[in-house]
């Protein structure tokens, strides 16, 4: 077992991605900070062919842990020599974490829980806060660790979101089912449908949502979390704006690349009520997302 600290920490919520490539034998691993809680992602354990968290409830891979995750006979997750992107979201909710992960853009995880329930063997000991890498039995090159860190620890900010309604332009409709909006986008408690979303817009030109807050407020901050799964490449062309009586719109920012999750501050507060996220340029496209909690100032 081989086992080194990366020179980063994280309290709340974050993304991390890795980047590797195998050399040798079959198994990678991460220890990644969960709130109180810390943990290992483990890629291709034992024969290659297992990949999770652990320990969760106290429980390894082969104990019966519920993030369990086999290939199929004869295929590994690590193929030697092959370049491999990893993903990792982890969003903390007080004493609650939702943790997913993606490899190459198709995700294998996905866990939620209590923070305190996810520990690590003492064979793996590093401090609380801290990120590490690692394999067993196995040579592997880490190309790069890219950390996100999505901080709504601020007391000056206050989340005002969670009441909130929302309105995508159309609904997602399929085989005379429709994909109905879900509250878990606002509010961030729920589920959200089968395939990542909290809503699922038509096939349209300019997809959109609108989110009404109960009052006007002075927003200072927006998080955006994007849909899980393969499709969350899709979601181009980012914009928000704001509007205190939803009528007449002001552009607040451009995404400039997808990412899993986008953190907008505003260098000064912003006085809205609603907030309308949206795909302008996209032509005969979708809109889909998994969550927004939008903040004002704390008085």
């Amino acid at each position: 077992m081989a086992l080194a600290t990366v020179p980063i920490t994280a309290t709340g919520s974050y993304d991390v991605q890795l980047a590797l490539t195998l050399k040798k034998g079959y198994h990678a691993a991460a220890v990644l900070p969960v709130g109180a809680g810390q943990c290992i992602l483990a890629v291709g354990s034992y024969d290659g062919r297992h990949a999770g968290l652990s320990l969760v409830a106290g429980r390894d891979l082969a104990d019966g842990n519920p993030t369990l995750v086999k290939t199929a006979e004869r295929q590994v997750f690590l193929p030697v020599g092959i370049r491999t992107t990893v993903d990792v979201s982890v969003r903390i909710k007080g004493e609650n974490a939702d943790v997913t992960v993606a490899m190459n853009d198709k995700r294998i995880v996905a866990w939620s829980g209590k923070c305190l329930s996810l520990t690590v063997s003492d064979s793996w000991p590093l401090p609380g806060k801290t990120f590490g890498l690692g394999s067993y039995r196995s040579t592997i090159q880490w190309h790069t660790v890219r950390l996100g860190r999505l901080d709504e620890t601020d007391r000056s900010l206050k989340c005002v979101s969670f009441d909130a309604t929302y309105k995508p332009s159309s609904v997602y409709s399929y085989y005379g089912r429709s994909a109905a909006p879900r509250a878990v986008f606002v509010t961030g408690q729920g589920t959200l449908h089968r395939d990542g979303y909290a809503f699922h817009t038509n096939r349209q030109d300019s997809p959109s949502v609108i989110v009404m807050l109960r009052k006007t407020e002075m927003i200072k901050r927006i998080i955006i979390d994007n849909r899980r799964g393969r499709y969350a490449s899709a979601n181009t062309g980012l914009v928000v704006a704001t509007s205190i009586y939803g009528r007449k719109w002001t552009t607040l920012w451009r995404a400039k690349a997808v990412q899993q999750s986008w953190l907008i501050d505003c260098t000064l507060p912003v006085r809205a009520r609603y907030v309308r996220v949206s795909r302008p340029s996209a032509k005969s496209s979708y809109l889909s997302l998994a969550g927004i909690r939008i903040h004002a100032a704390a008085r």
